[in-house]
């Protein structure tokens, strides 16, 4: 399937993606490398607890098979290589992630990533926030007087064990 790059992606930002990090982007901002976090080391026993609890449902004559079956599997996901990614892409991810003069996110409307001015994009944020009294208050420049109870107040329970120490 042919997808065109520049369609995704709405860069309103000062800074020119290069192709390898618009064919990153286009991907979406759930795409992720797939990282190995499991060991081998780690595989073997949980294959080995899934045949214990599995051994006593299990007839005489078919344990052997299942054992063989388990290590099979364990055996295969152990040595597996899983894709690797484009050294490419990679190294534009990396220069994604190290910008700190940008921000990457979704459309209001739609899908695709909108790529803008971090400066640009807190104006829009602050300007958004302020003019919208669905969500805030406006609270009053000056400071309060007094916070919180005033300071010779005691609990109910302290109160009275105070009034019989005394």
């Amino acid at each position: 399937m042919e997808v065109d790059v520049d369609e995704r992606i709405q860069n309103i930002s000062s800074y020119d993606l290069s192709f390898f990090q618009k064919l990153v982007l286009c991907r979406g901002l759930k795409f992720a490398i797939p990282q190995r976090y499991i060991s081998a080391m780690d595989v073997q026993p949980n294959f080995e607890d899934a045949y214990w609890k599995l051994e006593p449902t299990l007839p005489d004559d078919k344990k052997e098979l299942a054992t063989a079956t388990l290590r099979s599997i364990a055996l295969n996901y152990i040595q597996r290589k899983g894709p690797k990614p484009l050294k490419a892409l990679v190294r534009s991810i990396n220069q994604i992630k190290k910008r700190s003069d940008i921000v990457i996110s979704k459309p209001g409307k739609g899908s695709g990533v909108v790529v803008m001015d971090k400066s640009d994009y807190l104006r829009l944020l602050f300007e958004a926030s302020i003019n919208d009294s669905t969500q805030f208050k406006p609270v009053e420049s000056e400071r309060p007087t007094r916070r919180g109870r005033p300071p010779k107040y005691y609990h109910p329970y302290w109160k009275k064990k105070n009034t019989l120490n005394q």
